[in-house]
């Protein structure tokens, strides 16, 4: 789907496109938004990137960054210059969407950028997070946490895009059979576009059978009373000083109540 020039002036959904895009989205788990953000915005988050970040480009274990699977870091952003971006982060169409998704005190959970090196091998089929899993009701519960994917550059079939199993965050199928299932999608995405996604959704990275990194921005919302343990307990959900936090418009700051929180000195009390 696209929004409309209209849309984006104005910074509202059209009713009558925001009750189908709600249904939508929770019927499927995703939605692929195009031509979203301003390209140049997009280049400009990438080359800060890779400005700051080129010492993950070799596969090494660093500190600053959890390795999900074969040459794939997931780097925790620390939000400032090019990437302190209300723009992206707090897009009013977006937040919109989420506040009509989550529940109405929803925050910015964490902000990390997942870097697909060349060679990378394909994800095992896998969700973000659960909860109340064996559960009779899991599958009738709204979302609770919804990641905004923007591709830093244009995803293809050779760098790898990445692969949705719809409906699957209704948890009526196992990650292994959904595994098996050839009821997938996934395609090309441009810079300037973004895709939502339900925590629950069954999902895969694509190989990067490419010369060059892949850097994809996650900005993952969830409801106040969520926390992403089982992805952060080695790294923050996010980097933002109180200097940066100042830059951020007033009425957005509550998104961000979740910065600088770290898990890791909990964890190694509790395995003390």
């Amino acid at each position: 789907m696209e929004f409309s020039p209209e849309e984006k002036r104005k910074g509202k959904i059209n009713k009558e496109r925001l009750a189908s895009v709600v249904k939508e989205f929770r019927a499927n788990g995703f939605l692929v938004i195009d031509n979203h953000f301003s390209k140049e915005k997009v280049e400009e988050l990438n080359a800060s990137f890779e400005r700051d970040y080129s010492h993950h480009f070799e596969d090494k274990q660093h500190k600053d960054a959890r390795r999900f699977s074969h040459k794939r870091p997931c780097i925790t952003v620390n939000v400032k210059d090019e990437f302190n971006a209300p723009e992206i982060y707090c897009d009013p169409l977006i937040l919109e969407l989420m506040g009509h998704l989550l529940e109405p005190d929803f925050i910015i959970c964490n902000l990390t950028c997942v870097l697909s090196l060349p060679g990378s091998k394909q994800m095992k089929v896998h969700r973000d997070g659960t909860i109340f899993n064996g559960s009779p009701v899991r599958s009738l519960l709204p979302p609770f946490a919804i990641g905004m994917l923007v591709p830093l550059i244009p995803f293809n079939k050779i760098n790898g895009t990445t692969r949705f199993w719809p409906g699957s965050h209704l948890g009526q199928s196992t990650i292994e059979e959904t595994a098996q299932s050839p009821n997938f999608i996934e395609s090309d995405i441009d810079q300037g576009s973004c895709i939502l996604m339900d925590y629950r959704l069954c999902h895969s990275g694509n190989a990067n059978n490419s010369d060059t990194v892949r850097p994809l921005l996650y900005c993952n919302y969830s409801n106040a009373w969520y926390i992403d343990v089982g992805n952060f307990q080695e790294q923050a959900h996010f980097y933002l000083s109180d200097e940066e936090f100042m830059k951020i418009p007033a009425k957005n700051r509550k998104l961000f109540v979740r910065r600088n929180i770290n898990l890791t000195s909990t964890f190694e009390l509790l395995n003390n």
